[in-house]
């Protein structure tokens, strides 16, 4: 219910949808530097499956939900 996570929330939103997304050839990549720049172009691999990525968009979604009715997700 703090304004400061929901502009880190924000902040690490803005990040993702700028650096690891391939808006060229779709899909995201797994890894970048520290400066956001892609450190390998490879989006497949036996740690980043078809799994992870719905699952987090789908808890993201209803953390979404819950805020706008000032409810909080306990994650454990």
């Amino acid at each position: 219910g703090e304004q400061r996570y929901l502009e880190w929330y924000t902040t690490v939103e803005r990040y993702v949808e700028t650096h690891f997304i391939d808006r060229e050839c779709g899909e995201w990549f797994g890894y970048l530097h520290y400066d956001g720049t892609v450190a390998n172009p490879v989006k497949g691999n036996m740690g980043k499956g078809p799994f992870h990525i719905p699952r987090m968009l789908l808890l993201l979604e209803k953390m979404d939900e819950l805020a706008a009715r000032g409810e909080k997700l306990l994650i454990m």
